[in-house]
């Protein structure tokens, strides 16, 4: 498998709670993770709020079978970082198009400019 990229992953998981109670959102420390490459799948869109000029971004990440990710995770890939959005779909198993060398996982991810 040519994984040759390293980018970062910081798990999802409770930081603790407010004052009120209520989970506060926390991050893991960054770990490196081997990828094959990563693609914008389509064009940048706006968020479609009035009085707000926001851009919403995707990005999709290409892995080896077995890469770790959960929704909501933090991802830095070349400098910028993103959020995952869902699970790692792993297309590994039962797929006889997938060649040594081929990406068989693919990560979704996102994230609001503006």
């Amino acid at each position: 498998m040519n994984a040759r990229y390293v980018v970062s992953r910081e798990a999802y998981g409770e930081g603790g709670y407010d004052g009120l109670g209520n989970p506060i959102a926390g991050y893991g420390p960054p770990e490196p993770v081997r990828v094959i490459g990563w693609y914008r799948p389509v064009l940048d869109t706006s968020t479609n709020q009035p009085a707000r000029d926001d851009l919403f971004k995707r990005l999709t990440l290409m892995a080896p079978a077995g890469t770790v990710g959960g929704d909501r995770d933090r991802w830095t890939v070349d400098g910028e970082r993103w959020l995952q959005n869902g699970d790692v779909q792993d297309y590994s198993k039962g797929n006889p198009f997938c060649m040594s060398g081929a990406a068989q996982a693919v990560i979704n991810l996102t994230k609001i400019e503006g």
